[in-house]
């Protein structure tokens, strides 16, 4: 891993044996000095083939119970509404 002001490069494994479709990565970073400040970026890339897959499960079954209410986005983690300000990553 290189860490380069705000920028980090990983290098992945080569390609090899991995199905044709599209896959998903995304790396969780947390502030040391703030576990409050985390953000978790997600990429969806393609191998073997330039056409993306249609996702299998439609965002309105999902959106029943993951859908954020004050933004929007889809919540995929876990935590405990009772306790303010928890730090770590609650969907371990």
């Amino acid at each position: 891993m290189q860490i380069s002001g705000d920028t980090l490069t990983y290098k992945l494994q080569p390609v090899s044996t991995e199905k044709p479709g599209t896959y998903t990565a995304s790396v969780w970073a947390v502030l040391k000095s703030d576990g409050l400040q985390q953000a978790m970026p997600v990429v969806d890339f393609q191998i073997g083939t330039a056409t993306a897959e249609k996702q299998i499960v439609e965002k309105e079954k999902c959106a029943t119970c993951h859908l954020g209410v004050s933004n929007g986005n889809s919540i995929f983690t876990i935590i405990d509404p009772a306790v303010a300000g928890q730090t770590g990553n609650w969907g371990a």
